[in-house]
């Protein structure tokens, strides 16, 4: 068994007021993957979505879009590797 820290809803880093209008109440996380995983956290909690019919996969916090691209939170992280 092992223990690491793991930062729930990562893609709410994301959340600001132009990607989303109900960013107050759906920010559970500062700063983007990078800055989680540079914090500590080595497990990230992404929820994706494919958004409208052109097959853009975006980020999502329960009910919440958010208009950030899926691909620039693996690029996130992929900088940090």
């Amino acid at each position: 068994e092992a223990s690491f820290l793991m930062a729930h809803d990562s893609a709410s880093g994301y959340i600001n007021k132009t990607t989303s209008k109900h960013w107050r109440y759906s920010k559970n996380q500062v700063g983007t993957a990078y800055d989680q995983l540079q914090s500590g956290a080595r497990a990230l909690d992404v929820r994706p979505k494919v958004f409208g019919n052109n097959g853009t996969v975006v980020l999502q916090h329960g009910m919440v879009s958010i208009n950030t691209p899926l691909a620039t939170l693996v690029q996130d992280a992929k900088r940090w590797c």
